[in-house]
């Protein structure tokens, strides 16, 4: 709480139970000023986001939508695997853990079927080097993140797209 300028105060009293006040400093609203404009991109395209957390999967569309960005959100990988079939998609935010498979799987089959889309890991779990030997990851975000941070990943990603390059010939970010 203290690392983003909140605070806890716990207030305890014998016999009548405790109360925990959690302070949650307010967040100034996003300006269309502050955000970077999207890369060029076709207006049908989206941007794939895989989270089995609600309101993270909630968090990034918002943050996405306000950018002018199309979104797709899945709670699972299976789903959204086979949605890509029915919507083109710009790439993809990947959560590492997810309920029905791995993130590091979803990865591996959406580039098998679609090698053009750019994939990114969005976990708050550390990125293991060894699991991405064949995984064709272009970069990774750590949880949790700012607004900011997460539209400069998807503008990389998109970019990349624009450019028609492969991604497996980008380092990926820790």
């Amino acid at each position: 709480m203290q690392r983003y300028g909140g605070g806890l105060e716990v207030d305890s009293q014998p016999g009548q139970g405790s109360t925990f006040t959690v302070w949650i400093p307010v967040m100034s609203s996003i300006t269309t000023e502050m955000l970077p404009v999207p890369s060029p991109t076709s207006a049908e395209s989206y941007i794939l986001v895989i989270d089995d957390n609600p309101e993270v999967r909630a968090l990034i569309e918002r943050i996405l939508v306000r950018a002018g960005y199309r979104v797709l959100t899945f709670h699972n990988g299976n789903d959204a695997i086979r949605a890509i079939a029915d919507h083109p998609v710009a790439c993809a935010l990947i959560d590492i853990t997810l309920a029905d498979m791995h993130g590091y799987e979803v990865c591996r089959q959406i580039a098998a079927m679609h090698p053009h889309i750019p994939l990114a890991l969005v976990s708050g779990y550390a990125v293991q080097a060894e699991n991405l030997v064949d995984v064709p990851v272009m970069a990774t975000l750590q949880k949790p993140f700012r607004a900011g941070e997460l539209l400069a990943l998807v503008r990389r990603l998109l970019e990349n797209t624009v450019h028609k390059e492969t991604p497996s010939s980008h380092p990926v970010d820790t």
